[in-house]
């Protein structure tokens, strides 16, 4: 609801003639327009005649469909005093600063403006005046909250003049067409378009520049149809800027969306008093957690405003993610550390393993070789001997120790090769993965050159930590110092970049 008064000495006289013909039952008077919204007219008077001021809302988006529109105007008893109320219930549009979410302070403004004529002339301008301003004037005072979420702090006045061509100029995207009768956005206008956002008056002082001809096809310039005495000079615009300055109740957003994300990274940090070798426990907790942390962020975003750039909020949120992958990777270095020597003790076994796997292949292949050359051998000597024999006897005797030594060959490969086989299909896979590995750290194979140099960083911090695990002993203090301190590290970074984030951010932009 909005108060408005001024002087006017003709109210009290046009009122009381208004009431007169009323009055008179020889007359056909009918009041057009009561002095106040209920119709009274006994009570409140008849208002026809009575010069009333024209406020405009310019940032209305919205009226309400069931609104119920009460005004009321009345005046002094002595003097020339004249005050209007009225009830406007609409939908205001008004920029939002979110940069200080959920420590916000939001400045909603509710503008009231009131155009000079452009034709005509009403004796002098309107000038509007800050008064004095409230949260419950009217109405009565809640026990509860002003808002639902919101603390109303204060409520403020600021008067502001401005030429009407202002307007057009700050928001338009283009010059009017040059042939276009009466351009809302002229040529010569729209080359102090710069000046114009710098300076509220430039705009008009163009306008006042240039010739008359020119002045009197503007929509910004005031004319006169059937009055005299009406001055030439651009319209202007009469304002009052009625700033509601509201307060976020942070603590709803505090308990359901900065605690849990909080909350989520400071069990990440947990990890660390995990057993150091247990490399499945550890990650397998981070994951969770950063599940656990897209599910909180997938909540918090469908019940928060969009905006251009991260909020507080989101900030924290992708700063806890950051934190947990940290987490992660320290863990992995920590294995590392932790389980050089026992890892390194396994691969020696291993290889020592082969070695044996591949002697008692090269002595089967050996002894198996000799009994081959040696039973080929005997087959020589036996067929040699039957040359001696009548014909017909050696070549029974002949066919008969060949079959008998082609069944037992057959017999010895059925039983050995199969495991033969499988024995030097295994060494042979050894062997292909080994030298993969030797090309693959040798640097042999072709790679991209950002694939190339993240695996020579690899390679690098692969050396490093072989040198700092070299000594077991070490290398076990090395890992408990390692997750000590990484916790330690986590820990405080990780909540004075929280204290940062909100920090800074209310301090700039917040309250």
């Amino acid at each position: 609801m909005f108060y408005l008064s001024w002087r006017d000495p003709r109210v009290r006289g046009r009122i009381a003639e208004n009431a007169a013909k009323m009055q008179a039952k020889d007359t056909d008077f009918k009041c057009e327009v009561p002095c106040q919204s209920n119709n009274n007219i006994d009570a409140g008077g008849c208002c026809d005649g009575v010069w009333m001021p024209y406020i405009a809302f310019t940032n209305i988006k919205a009226l309400s469909q069931d609104r119920v529109v009460r005004w009321g105007l009345g005046f002094s008893k002595e003097g020339d005093g004249v005050f209007q109320w009225s009830s406007v219930l609409a939908t205001y549009s008004t920029p939002l600063d979110m940069r200080a979410f959920p420590f916000d302070t939001q400045r909603l403004l509710v503008q009231m403006s009131v155009p000079q004529e452009r034709h005509g002339w009403s004796g002098g301008l309107l000038e509007l005046r800050p008064g004095t301003t409230g949260t419950h004037l009217f109405t009565a005072r809640p026990a509860g909250d002003d808002l639902p979420g919101w603390s109303v702090a204060d409520v403020r006045l600021d008067r502001i003049t401005y030429p009407l061509c202002q307007a057009a100029l700050l928001s338009a995207l283009r010059p009017s067409p040059a042939d276009e009768p009466m351009p809302l956005v002229p040529g010569y206008l729209w080359t102090s378009r710069q000046a114009a956002q710098k300076h509220a008056h430039q705009c008009a002082a163009e306008l006042t520049s240039q010739p008359a001809s020119v002045r009197l096809q503007s929509p910004y310039w005031r004319t006169s149809i059937n009055q005299t005495g009406v001055p030439q000079e651009p319209v202007m615009v009469e304002a009052l800027n009625v700033l509601i300055i509201v307060e976020r109740f942070s603590s709803r957003w505090v308990l359901s969306a900065i605690f849990p994300i909080l909350a989520t990274t400071w069990l990440g940090c947990l990890v660390f008093l995990l057993p150091r070798d247990d490399m499945g426990g550890r990650l397998g907790s981070i994951v969770a957690l950063f599940l656990a942390l897209a599910a909180i962020q997938f909540v918090v975003d469908s019940n928060t405003p969009s905006a251009s750039f991260l909020t507080p909020l989101q900030q924290l949120t992708l700063a806890s993610y950051i934190c947990l992958i940290l987490i992660g990777l320290e863990s992995v270095v920590i294995w590392r550390l932790t389980t050089y020597h026992v890892e390194k003790h396994r691969g020696e076994q291993h290889q020592l393993a082969q070695q044996r796997l591949d002697a008692k292949i090269a002595a089967m292949q050996e002894a198996l070789d000799a009994w081959l050359y040696k039973t080929k051998n005997d087959y020589r000597s036996e067929q040699a001997g039957l040359g001696d024999r009548p014909a017909a006897a050696p070549l029974a005797a002949a066919a008969a120790s060949q079959t008998r030594r082609q069944r037992a060959f057959k017999i010895i490969m059925q039983k050995s090769a199969p495991n033969l086989l499988a024995l030097r299909g295994f060494s042979s896979r050894q062997n292909t993965q080994g030298s993969q590995r030797t090309s693959q750290d040798g640097g042999a194979l072709s790679a991209p050159s950002g694939v190339a140099t993240l695996s020579t960083w690899w390679q690098r911090g692969r050396i490093f930590l072989e040198h700092v695990a070299a000594d077991e002993a070490f290398a076990d203090r090395a890992g408990h110092l390692t997750n000590k301190w990484a916790a330690i590290a986590q820990l405080v970074g990780y909540n004075l970049g929280a204290v940062l984030i909100f920090g800074v951010n209310t301090a700039l932009y917040g309250r």
